[in-house]
């Protein structure tokens, strides 16, 4: 770990992310710890350009050529925004997309599993006309599985990975047939393909870090995060790999970090939420300072806002730009 980087990013003891209702501070205290504060300062923009009453998000997605428009795949159909400020759900589609990813080259083909709202899987489904309507792919298994970590690849995109937790499958042809491969000796809770490598797959797990350089029929465990979760991975286009890293499933202990050499050397970012923990990220293709990240916060009442925050300096600050909750603090 980069101890030198995250000196440098908590500042003052304080890390300050801008949203357009006030100012959501966190500070850490002697112990390490952070503590969310709520600045006096508010400004006159509705509260109802963030709320989206999206219920849980599973997935993110920049379209490639058009990096303003934002698709979020969750609970109660695909939503869609340009830039962040204004949400419009996409088609006539309310199932709910537990996994999504969009293409890496063409911003209108998308593709998720997805589930009645009875709890019924509807299969392996693409998009080619961003989201307006779906096909169905494929059933991948009989029965078939619900994919919560998913990810395609930027070197060949018709290589998929989809997982449901203990078990990972592999597509060679855009989703229409399946087979598995070997998953890491942990539960997998997030996937990243390499985006110039066509054979390497990182998986987020459990237990840390592990990276395949076969598609997935063997797995080795890097060096950094043993015994943490990743909850969440996601690539650049250039090869810099992002990571959300907690001690348990509700607190982040490390935060969001992010590594320009395949994993070997990671640096700390300007992310340190107490009790809230990121579970997608999405990296603007042609701006790649430019990222966007789901979290679930995790709120004494019990409530737990599913969240959009956007970074445009590559991590080092996040502004809140959508939640499901008006009890979110920034909100407050």
């Amino acid at each position: 770990m980069n101890s030198k980087s995250a000196r440098i990013i908590i500042i003052g003891g304080l890390i300050a992310v801008a949203v357009g209702v006030g100012t959501y501070l966190v500070s850490t205290t002697g112990s390490g710890q952070q503590e969310g504060i709520i600045s006096s300062t508010k400004e006159s923009s509705p509260t109802q350009n963030i709320l989206v009453a999206w219920g849980h998000l599973h997935g993110i997605g920049i379209d490639p050529g058009d990096p303003i428009t934002i698709y979020v795949g969750t609970h109660k159909g695909l939503y869609k925004s340009s830039g962040g400020s204004e949400w419009t759900i996409v088609g006539n589609d309310r199932t709910d997309l537990n996994g999504f990813v969009v293409h890496p080259y063409d911003g209108k083909v998308m593709y998720s599993s997805f589930q009645s709202a009875q709890g019924e899987n509807l299969e392996f489904r693409k998009s080619a006309d961003g989201g307006l309507t779906w096909q169905t792919v494929s059933s991948v298994l009989s029965p078939p599985a619900r994919f919560h970590a998913m990810t395609i690849s930027g070197a060949s995109p018709n290589i998929l990975y989809n997982s449901p937790g203990r078990e990972l499958f592999r597509s060679q042809d855009g989703g229409k047939s399946w087979e598995g491969v070997n998953s890491p000796s942990d539960n997998v809770i997030s996937l990243a393909a390499h985006p110039k490598h066509e054979k390497v797959v990182f998986a987020g797990t459990a237990n840390g870090i592990y990276r395949s350089d076969d598609q997935g029929f063997t797995w080795r465990q890097l060096d950094e995060f043993k015994g943490l979760r990743v909850s969440a991975l996601a690539f650049g286009r250039e090869g810099i790999l992002y990571a959300f890293v907690a001690s348990q499933m509700h607190l982040a202990a490390v935060g969001m970090v992010r590594s320009s050499d395949d994993g070997n050397n990671w640096t700390e970012l300007g992310w340190k939420y107490r009790a809230e923990v990121v579970f997608n990220i999405a990296v603007d293709q042609v701006n790649q300072d430019t990222l966007y990240a789901y979290g679930a916060l995790h709120l004494p009442s019990g409530e737990i806002p599913d969240s959009l925050y956007k970074t445009t300096n590559g991590g080092q600050s996040w502004s809140l730009i959508a939640t499901n909750n008006k009890s979110h603090p920034a909100l407050g």
